[in-house]
């Protein structure tokens, strides 16, 4: 049977490394899951970051896209949404200022008419996939000046010629 006096302390070298050990698990964790803190800035790729919208119909057609975009892989939310009027006609553009996305290139962009999204093209479908494309919005859609079946003027009018 051992007594209290036989067990081993450990020596002040251990208690150091222990004590840097625990520091330095800190220290990684804090940094590993630390919240970013600066505002989002754009870089090469991006459309330039524009404030959320103070006018109501672009705040209305961001929560539109929101309330129905599904969970996704790409890490996009209805927060990071941007609107711009259509220069073109009716309805309003919202779009996510990021174009980049696991190293490929995706514009995601809507038109909200009448208070319904459309999505643009083929990866804006992903994240709202039970709205109907642009196609099937009827006679509505020629008020939009857009073309029905490409989203090329809707691109290039939010994120610049491609």
């Amino acid at each position: 049977m051992t007594s209290a006096s036989d067990t081993k302390k450990p020596s002040a070298f251990g208690r150091l490394a222990a004590i840097v050990l625990f520091v330095a698990g800190v220290a990684w964790f804090i940094t590993a899951v630390r919240v970013p803190t600066e505002p989002l800035v754009a870089t090469s790729g991006s459309a330039p970051l524009a404030s959320p919208p103070a006018d109501p119909a672009g705040s209305r057609a961001i929560a539109a896209v929101g309330r129905l975009m599904a969970s996704n892989d790409l890490g996009v939310t209805a927060s990071e949404l941007r609107s711009k009027d259509n220069p073109r006609g009716e309805g309003i553009l919202v779009y996510h200022p990021k174009t980049s996305f696991q190293g490929v290139t995706r514009n995601l962009i809507w038109l909200v008419l009448d208070g319904s999204p459309y999505p643009l093209n083929g990866p804006s479908k992903s994240l709202t996939p039970t709205q109907p494309w642009p196609r099937d919005a009827g006679p509505q859609w020629a008020a939009t000046g857009l073309d029905q079946d490409m989203a090329t003027d809707a691109i290039g009018i939010v994120f610049g010629p491609q």
